[in-house]
């Protein structure tokens, strides 16, 4: 009996001191992971392509000969290449806000139908048309975005953003045009057009996605989509009415990421 009571004891001892150890280990496990932490910082610099097409029209007037030059044109302008940098700062959880400065550059002609009045004659313009080559048109867009950045995986990162763009447009337009004409000046050849650089400001809408891939802690690469839209108007001097441009478009590239 003595013999069965002391095993009874030391039973007991052993599973109080078992339950003990394994509640102090419990209370100092270290939490679960929850993967690594996400950077406050991110920021993409992209090349890439913005495949839209933009038609532009201008009509001009001059006095010549008591009368008026009239002189339309029309440009396309077609795809380019844009490069872009931005910045995304994060706020809380996956919500960040930031910015984005990009560039579009593009030559493009202009296709010019006119009617010169006749020296001698009233009401007897001439027709005469031609083509304004290596024109410039430039876009500097400045997107500001409110962003979600979403965890893909343990690499793999998708930033959805949206927010207002300020367009500042350059394009150059057809003022005027020299023509060459001789007796009985019926007919007149055209020889050139005078252009002028002009500028407008607008505010837009932007959208769009980017998906990165992280290289290392500090560096990585992606592919970006976004949409934006604005309309400006050119002021020309001599124009019967200010010229009309869509801008913007759909842009689709890629570059390389920094996370700090």
């Amino acid at each position: 009996m003595r013999a069965l009571a002391t095993i009874s004891v030391w039973l007991a001892l052993t599973g109080s001191a078992g339950l003990g150890t394994a509640a102090a280990q419990s209370a100092t496990a270290p939490p679960a992971s929850k993967g690594p932490a996400r950077p406050r910082i991110r920021i993409g610099a992209n090349g890439g392509v913005q495949p839209s097409s933009i038609a532009i029209t201008s009509s001009t007037t001059t006095p010549i000969y008591t009368e008026n030059e009239t002189v339309n044109a029309t440009y396309s302008v077609g795809s380019g290449v844009f490069f872009d940098g931005g910045v995304l700062v994060r706020l809380a959880g996956g919500l960040h806000a930031g910015v984005t400065v990009s560039s579009f550059m593009k030559q493009n002609d202009g296709d010019i139908t006119a009617t010169v009045p006749h020296p001698f004659f009233y009401n007897t313009p001439r027709s005469v048309s031609g083509v304004a080559a290596g024109l410039t048109r430039n876009e500097l867009v400045t997107h500001v975005q409110a962003a979600y950045v979403i965890r893909a995986g343990k690499s793999i990162d998708i930033a959805v953003s949206v927010g207002p763009s300020w367009f500042h447009v350059t394009q150059d337009l057809v003022t005027g045009i020299t023509v060459s004409e001789r007796y009985p000046y019926d007919t007149t050849t055209f020889t050139g057009a005078s252009t002028a650089r002009v500028s407008a400001d607008s505010v837009g809408v932007n959208a769009g996605a980017d998906v990165a891939f992280k290289l290392s802690k500090n560096i990585g690469i992606g592919g970006l989509v976004r949409y934006s839209h604005a309309s400006v108007d050119f002021p020309v001097s001599g124009a019967l009415t200010s010229s009309k441009s869509d801008a913007g478009g759909f842009q689709a590239g890629g570059g390389i990421r920094l996370y700090f």
